[in-house]
């Protein structure tokens, strides 16, 4: 289930439920900017965003503050990439720690009621993350 958990975004500090994204499928994914295999899965993902919002995917994605080294460079890439997804910033690693996780990118495929229906660690293939996705949206695929 989505926990109760207020997540800031960057540049504005503004605070934000997670809870907001449930009544939909949502992909959640923890990525680092320090992380080539993060960054991969990143642009992955950004040639994809807008045809899965269209089939009703709330897509966001977790930084996991408490493994960036370096703020400045996390600001910066932020900065450059703030139009590709919704960003969040984990509370260190908190929600990270709440899910298990053991690697970045660590992607988190729920459905409309909040349920994790899979869950791919750093070692999942973008295909495999895809054919899940596709379960998801389309149950009947």
């Amino acid at each position: 289930m989505l926990p109760e958990i207020e997540l800031k975004e960057p540049i504005t500090n503004a605070t934000q439920s997670l809870e907001k994204y449930g009544g939909r499928p949502l992909m959640l994914t923890f990525w680092t900017s320090w992380c080539p295999d993060a960054r991969q899965d990143w642009e992955n993902k950004k040639k994809v965003v807008s045809r899965l919002e269209a089939a009703g995917l709330n897509v966001v994605m977790i930084n996991v503050t408490g493994r960036e080294p370096d703020q400045e460079k996390l600001e910066a890439f932020i900065n450059e990439e703030k139009e590709s997804f919704k960003i969040l910033l984990d509370d260190g690693t908190t929600l990270y720690d709440y899910y298990r996780c053991k690697g970045v990118p660590t992607t988190i495929l729920f459905n409309p009621e909040g349920e994790v229906v899979h869950q791919y660690d750093d070692t999942a293939s973008f295909v495999e993350i895809m054919e899940g996705l596709t379960e998801l949206i389309d149950p009947d695929a």
